[in-house]
């Protein structure tokens, strides 16, 4: 319901002008929008929907090359360094992760319309029968015929699709208060209990990985590639010297593959918490230049290179929702959004 009350509202902002006025208030600031994958099949509803419909994608580049100007990330990056970004209504598209449907339906649209990307690399999985633990998560609950999940000593009951997205809402919290080793014994206990392994059902899905002969062919089409660690480790759970390792390795791999050198990288889970100044210093000996998070923002001119904001694009999202985004309009909304969820929150407790 809150969906549809705000694609209503984005779209009725469009007919009368004030997306185009917030454009007009963030145009000397950059979109650095964050995808994860693009998708012909319908969400599952369960966890966070991390594949744009490819209907949807289609559409939204098209917007961008009519009403932005669309540069390579790492010509963003330069920019910056330099302290200006020298065009208005810029934006730079990055994907998260290297999955296979990166290349498989979202590639040809970008060449069709002729729009840059940068996707960063997740190594230790290009071409392997691996799945991540947030999508092992979700293929297990979409799928278990069990009709609860032992967890912490509570049972949490699987009988409804909603029961299932609190079910996955509850392990991932309990997750973020793990290590990296802890979380990788909680997740195998949770899939065990639901009985059905990402990586050993599917194969050629949403979830699974680009090969090196599919990366190489994207690079050739002007497709750029970044690091995203080798294994997904985030590099402020682990010790300095595992975390640049992971760090290197995934640039390095990179480099060999592709013969030309990598400067960019994105933080994986890329929240508060998950980079610091260790972090950033790892990032300057291994000779990166920029890096991205998933903290919402516009990146601006005076940012610091190695830790720059993207805007968000979800599945779950309508087309009216993305032109806001992309706009600036939903920044001040969504600060908004959080201070009364806060101001609610306060007045129940």
């Amino acid at each position: 319901m809150l969906a549809r009350l705000e694609t209503a509202f984005y779209w009725t902002a469009h007919q009368i002008g004030i997306t185009r006025l917030s454009s007009a208030r963030y145009r000397r600031r950059a979109a650095i929008l964050m995808y994860h994958g693009v998708t012909d099949r319908a969400g599952n509803g369960i966890g966070p929907s991390k594949h744009v419909p490819q209907s949807l994608f289609r559409r939204q580049m098209a917007y961008l090359a009519s009403h932005c100007h669309v540069v390579p990330l790492d010509q963003l990056v330069s920019q910056i360094e330099r302290g200006c970004i020298s065009q208005p209504h810029t934006v730079a598209i990055t994907f998260d992760d290297g999955y296979r449907n990166t290349y498989t339906q979202a590639f040809p649209i970008l060449r069709a319309f002729q729009l840059p990307a940068t996707v960063f690399l997740i190594t230790g999985y290009v071409g392997a029968r691996r799945a991540l633990r947030g999508d092992r998560l979700v293929y297990a609950l979409e799928r278990t015929e069990r009709r609860a999940l032992s967890l912490d000593d509570r049972d949490l009951p699987l009988q409804t699709r909603r029961q299932r997205r609190q079910a996955y809402e509850q392990v991932a919290q309990r997750l973020r208060r793990l290590d990296e080793d802890h979380r990788d014994q909680l997740a195998d206990h949770v899939v065990r209990q639901l009985e059905h392994e990402l990586a050993q059902e599917q194969a050629g899905g949403d979830w699974s990985f680009l090969t090196w002969d599919q990366i190489i062919e994207m690079a050739r089409g002007g497709i750029s590639f970044g690091a995203h660690t080798e294994n997904h480790v985030i590099l402020t759970q682990t010790d300095p010297q595992r975390a640049a390792s992971e760090v290197m390795r995934s640039k390095q791999a990179i480099e060999a593959r592709l013969g030309q050198e990598t400067a960019l990288f994105a933080y994986p889970a890329g929240h508060p918490g998950d980079y610091d100044e260790v972090t950033k210093r790892i990032l300057e000996q291994a000779g990166l230049r920029g890096a991205v998070l998933a903290r919402t923002g516009f990146a601006r001119a005076t940012d610091h290179p190695l830790s720059l904001s993207r805007v968000g694009v979800s599945g779950e999202e309508s087309y009216w929702h993305f032109v806001a985004s992309v706009s600036g309009l939903r920044q001040p909304l969504s600060l908004i959004k959080k201070a009364v969820a806060r101001r609610l929150l306060d007045m129940t407790s």
